[in-house]
């Protein structure tokens, strides 16, 4: 408890209303002022009227907060009580309100020399200790409290305060013990002490404490709730659901208990149950959309999307202005990847209540995933506005704003996203990108000596190096890919995936035998693996190398996915190396058909139409490319040649 003026002039206030209600009755005015003002053998002071006049003139000016007056008063009493530890105290608490602090401390150990035993001295010098931080003496004082008091509620609360602040768990733990074995303890010390035993581990101890604590205060959920808590601790699953079914079959009332046994439910995958529970509730009240929205949750964990949906959209139809519901199909379609599904129950969850940033950010992933970059970053945005500190919008946001080549704005949100997730790898290495790009080669080198500090001991920092490996593959930062990928091959040697992209990284960077053995280490190790088939057999097409063997990789990863784009269009450029131009004409118009939006499809097949000697449909193509991507140097070379 700190010491502050509010305090003690509350004390001093009613000291005054005492004071004064005993002068009306006109008795033992000498007996409240002095009865503690004892010398140390023992014989009680002589009573002085003035004294009793000018500390009641004091106590007045205090009521006033008039206090250098009242100090004036107390000191020429002192002069008529010198032995008074209660005029000691009275000018001590004046000196305090002046922010006097060791002139007040001077006075009150006056006044133990007078008498040590004086309690409200002990307390005083026990508050300023404690409130100029010296939890040391303030604890001094209240154990001499508690010797003088052993049943002073306000010390034992005060000395436990100061035992946590000094981290002596088990000390302040035996205090409120203390003041539960001797019938004083509050409902809050009652409750805290078994929160005390639970932190220290001491399950069964808690469990006492809490039981004691619902025999005294049977209505709150709260105990009910601790004690639940203590048996999941314990790890005794099945004790746990007992408590809570019994106690939510006593207390149907008790949403909280409810809760708990939905989630221990869930915990242990007991859909069924955790079911029945909220159908139960489903049937009391028909119109409680929370309990409707958590029952299609559970349906939806349980795997039955189908029951999920149709309780969702049966929300909508029934509460066709509740957002909750079309939130939640949005969420379904969403987690399925069925993005473009989600879209307009994301837009009728935003119509309905614009203040949600989660239907914003989803929104702009989908967009994000439909290549829609600039609705994407418009939807992203919102996000961020409604959650300026939430670190994951500030770093899609910001991953984002550096895809769209925006670097200073994207360095601004990673830099806001990394104060509250300071060790983010991917936000890290994305900084560190973005500052190469913007020319700011030290801060870049700082922000990739941070990243590279960062161990990836845990699976989920595994997965942010290989996430920053591919997004910086993605963002033909070839050199600065491999150095995360290769973080990250470190920790999992065995991951293939990652070393597809090290191969397919060696490889835009000319290095062909370091992209040769990735590919070939990749393949050891998924020799099925459809997507480092194709790459692989690409990467020899395109340098013209072992031909027939791509030829073979490429048809098996086209027989395990027979309409991917990608891989049509490498068998026809293997074709195209090895002469064949009708196979490849063949297999490349194919891949157009599925991926018109490519630019190198589109160039191959121009390539393709110039070797069968269709200089229109060449340059038709190459035109085609040529718009969808504006840099191909490529492309720009064929073009002022034809």
């Amino acid at each position: 408890m700190e010491i502050d003026g509010w305090m003690l002039m509350n004390w001093v206030k009613r000291s005054v209303v005492v004071l004064l209600f005993i002068l009306n009755f006109c008795v033992i005015i000498p007996a409240l002022l002095f009865s503690q003002a004892v010398k140390e053998n023992g014989e009680n002071t002589d009573y002085n009227p003035r004294a009793a006049e000018l500390v009641i003139q004091g106590a007045i000016f205090d009521l006033n907060n008039e206090f250098s007056k009242a100090l004036i008063a107390y000191t020429e009493a002192f002069i008529y009580a010198p032995d008074s530890p209660s005029i000691c105290n009275s000018i001590a608490k004046d000196y305090v309100f002046l922010g006097k602090l060791e002139t007040a401390l001077q006075m009150l150990q006056r006044s133990l020399k007078i008498s040590p035993t004086y309690l409200e001295t002990h307390q005083l010098l026990a508050r300023i200790y404690q409130g100029q931080s010296k939890v040391e003496l303030a604890g001094e004082e209240y154990l001499e409290i508690l010797r003088l008091d052993p049943e002073n509620v306000d010390a034992h609360f005060n000395l436990a305060s100061v035992y946590l602040s000094q981290n002596k768990t088990k000390k302040a733990t035996e205090l409120y013990d203390n003041l539960l074995n001797l019938g004083l303890a509050t409902r809050e010390s009652h409750f805290q002490l078994g929160n005390l035993y639970f932190q220290q581990k001491e399950y069964q101890q808690a469990q006492r404490v809490f039981e004691q604590y619902i025999t005294t205060y049977p209505e709150d959920e709260g105990g009910y709730l601790a004690i639940g808590t203590v048996l999941t601790a314990k790890k005794d699953t099945t004790a746990t659901i007992k408590w809570y079914e019994k106690i939510y079959q006593e207390n149907h009332h008790f949403t909280g208990i409810r809760d708990e046994l939905a989630q221990t439910l869930i915990a242990i995958k007991d859909w069924d149950r955790a079911i029945t529970l909220y159908e139960d509730l489903s049937g009391e009240d028909s119109t409680d959309v929370a309990v409707k929205i958590r029952l299609g949750d559970l349906y939806f964990a349980k795997g039955d999307t189908a029951e999920a949906l149709s309780i969702y959209t049966n929300l909508t139809e029934t509460y066709p202005n509740e957002w909750r519901g079309f939130f939640k199909l949005g969420q379904v379609y969403f987690s399925d990847g069925k993005f473009s599904e989600s879209i307009p129950y994301f837009e009728k969850t935003i119509e309905l209540n614009d203040r949600l940033p989660d239907a914003w950010f989803r929104l702009g992933f989908v967009y994000q995933q439909k290549r829609e970059l600039e609705k994407a970053e418009e939807n992203y945005r919102r996000a961020q506005a409604l959650a300026p500190d939430f670190p994951h919008t500030n770093r899609v946001l910001g991953n984002l704003l550096f895809q769209r080549k925006n670097y200073d704005e994207a360095v601004q949100f990673l830099l806001k996203s990394l104060q509250n997730d300071p060790d983010n790898v991917v936000t890290l290495g994305v900084l560190s990108a973005a500052y190469d790009d913007l020319g700011e080669s030290k801060k870049s080198a700082e922000f990739y000596e941070k990243t590279i500090e960062i161990t990836p001991d845990n699976p989920r920092i595994l997965n942010d190096y290989t996430f920053l490996g591919n997004l910086l593959f993605q963002e033909q930062k070839f050199d600065q890919a491999v150095k995360f990928l290769l973080i990250a091959l470190e920790k999992d040697p065995e991951n293939a995936v990652i070393m597809g992209v090290l191969g397919a990284s060696f490889d835009e960077l000319d290095e062909k035998e370091k992209s040769a053995e990735y590919y070939e280490k990749a393949l050891k190790i998924q020799p099925d693996n459809a997507i480092l088939l194709n790459n692989y057999g690409y990467s020899l097409s395109v340098h013209g190398e072992r031909l027939e063997e791509a030829l073979e990789m490429v048809s098996r990863a086209l027989e395990a996915d027979p309409e991917n784009g990608s891989f049509l269009d490498t068998i026809g450029w293997v074709y195209y190396k090895l002469g064949n131009y009708d196979k490849a004409l063949e297999y490349i118009k194919k891949s157009v058909a599925i991926r018109n939006s490519s630019a190198e499809v589109l160039e191959h097949l121009g390539d393709v139409y110039e070797k069968l000697g269709q200089m229109d449909l060449a340059v038709k193509n190459w035109q085609k490319a040529k718009a969808l991507d504006p840099d191909r140097e490529s492309l720009t070379t064929r073009l002022q040649d034809n």
